[in-house]
């Protein structure tokens, strides 16, 4: 039997405050918990990956470095990479490959549709779209499947609607209309609107610490069960 391919999840959306940060980090650390061997790529420039998690952030030695690239532990134990410089699309690959085998490589993409993200974008077999429940949200999410779709790679696309109050009907709404309209891209899972997230990130630790029992990390511990089982 070969060996077990690295999947590429690139969490992107070019509109910022959405909750992409929120989703790279805890998919990460989930599927680090889960038993997966995984590695976050922090290629945001303001390094929020970094902040979220930067409760005992250890850098790591030379030695254990790639070539362009810092390395990181959390306090999870989750690998973290920053560039030191703007990624060349061979930067980025090695960043996906080198080093000990990885079953899942998380990016997270800066907030917009330039060079930074393409690069993601070409390099991701997934990519997933957080998307709060709103319509103005919906033009801004047309426009970047507008950019996937002339991705070479044909990468499968997941929308997570995220920051969803369910008592609201606009919410139920939008959330209905996006799976009409996409079917199959909506993922099953859906992130109800959570104050303890915002907490946990000002300690830098993720929800999975803080507040494991709240109703946000449960629901991203069922994002992390609907990728390991349902994404090939």
């Amino acid at each position: 039997m070969g060996a077990k391919k690295t999947r590429v999840i690139a969490c992107a959306n070019q509109k910022g405050g959405v909750g992409k940060t929120t989703t790279a980090t805890h998919l990460a650390i989930g599927l680090h918990r889960s038993g997966c061997r995984t590695r976050l790529l922090d290629m945001d420039p303001q390094e929020n990956a970094i902040l979220c998690l930067s409760q005992d952030l250890q850098e790591e030695s030379d030695k254990q470095r790639i070539p362009g690239w810092k390395c990181y532990r959390a306090a999870e134990g989750l690998e973290i990479l920053k560039p030191e410089t703007a990624p060349t699309t061979s930067s980025l690959h090695r960043a996906c490959t080198e080093g000990d085998a990885i079953d899942y490589v998380i990016i997270d993409c800066p907030p917009s549709l330039e060079k930074g993200t393409g690069q993601a974008l070409e390099a991701a077999h997934f990519i997933l779209i957080p998307l709060q429940c709103e319509f103005l949200a919906m033009q801004g999410l047309a426009q970047i499947l507008t950019r996937v779709n002339g991705l070479a790679g044909d990468p499968v696309v997941y929308v997570l609607p995220v920051m969803l109050e369910s008592e609201k009907h606009i919410h139920q709404e939008v959330l209905e209309e996006l799976r009409a309209h996409l079917p199959g891209k909506v993922c099953e899972t859906w992130i109800p609107r959570d104050p303890f997230l915002s907490e946990a990130s000002s300690y830098g630790v993720s929800l999975f610490t803080h507040g494991p029992r709240a109703v946000g990390a449960q629901a991203y511990a069922k994002l992390v069960r609907e990728v390991c089982h349902g994404w090939t």
